[in-house]
């Protein structure tokens, strides 16, 4: 039996396609039959279905970050922000909202993207603890060097853990670089929401070096596995008011943060020993093995909290057993 701690594309491509369809099924649902007899809709059914269902590309993040608003919108009764939302879906889905063939590496803002793109995509990424809720894009200048440096990540992935690294193009075609606009809060190294699922977010000025920088991809793509796994098995039973003390961040929190953090480690842990096995003298192979020691402590910290406290499904005691077992040997 597969280990899913580790990467399994064809079950990957299988998770993408069903995802796929139920966010057709979604979004034809919520716009065509819940929200346009209100607001009325000029795009046709059958475009959508192009664009989300027989397209020959995969649909994007934005394409997410759309239905996360109208969900939103549907399960909370706060229709707010629909006015804009149906005034901009027929030019939303005549541009091309499809996933690049390769990696894209744009700034949160109207200079590389549409203005309605940026304002879906700066909804989704909102978090609730105030890092993510006033996203600038950075300077042209920053924005390219980070891209420069996220391209050797992912060549340096290519060459030393190639498994991993066509996993991340699965789970990672579309990179956000951001910052927070708001000076009293710490600055935010990255961020994956299932509302843009296939697009992960960056800070760019805490990317520096390739190697550091391919171990964040593989965090925040990591995160975008658990939200799929998320899709059929809720995994931790704990409820969101019961908190515990966790290894990575200060203030408690619930246990389904603290299985993500721990899930998040132990890839890291595991990746980095890859890359550092596959050129044990090379360049990075000294701050590698820093990485697998950092990220091996954080996950057993995690792991420790979660086998105390956890309240886990089947399928979550077989994650929790498929992370010792790959950590076992490190």
């Amino acid at each position: 039996m597969h280990n899913p701690v580790f990467p399994n594309s064809p079950q990957l491509e299988d998770m993408r396609e069903q995802v796929r369809e139920r966010l057709h099924t979604s979004l034809d649902h919520l716009i065509f039959e819940v929200f346009s007899p209100e607001y009325g809709v000029r795009v046709e059914r059958e475009n959508v279905r192009r664009i989300l269902l027989d397209g020959p590309t995969y649909p994007g993040a934005r394409c997410f970050a759309l239905h996360g608003v109208l969900l939103q919108a549907a399960l909370t009764q706060d229709n707010t922000h629909l006015p804009r939302v149906f005034a901009m879906l027929d030019g939303f889905f005549f541009r091309d909202q499809g996933e690049p063939d390769g990696v894209r590496v744009s700034g949160l803002g109207d200079r590389d993207l549409h203005p309605d793109d940026v304002w879906l995509l700066q909804l989704a990424f909102q978090d609730d603890v105030g890092l993510t809720t006033a996203l600038t894009q950075p300077s042209e200048n920053d924005c390219a060097a980070a891209a420069g440096v996220i391209a050797e990540a992912y060549d340096l992935l290519d060459r030393l853990a190639p498994k991993w690294a066509a996993e991340l193009r699965s789970l990672a075609r579309e990179i956000y670089l951001a910052t927070s606009g708001i000076s009293d809060r710490p600055a935010f190294a990255g961020a994956a929401v299932f509302d843009a699922f296939g697009g992960l977010m960056l800070n760019p000025y805490t990317i520096a070096h390739a190697d550091v920088t391919a171990l964040a991809l593989v965090h925040e793509a990591s995160h975008q596995q658990m939200f799929l796994f998320h899709l059929d098995d809720p995994v931790v039973l704990n409820g969101p008011d019961a908190v515990f003390s966790s290894p990575l961040r200060k203030e408690p929190r619930p246990m389904e943060g603290i299985f993500h953090a721990m899930w998040v480690s132990a890839r890291m842990a595991l990746v980095a020993h890859a890359m550092r096995m596959a050129e044990p003298d090379g360049l990075y192979a000294p701050r590698l093995g820093e990485m697998v020691e950092n990220s091996l402590k954080a996950y057993r910290d995690g792991a420790a909290t979660v086998e105390a406290h956890g309240e886990l499904t089947e399928f979550g005691q077989v994650l929790l057993q498929g992370s010792r077992d790959a950590t076992l040997g490190l």
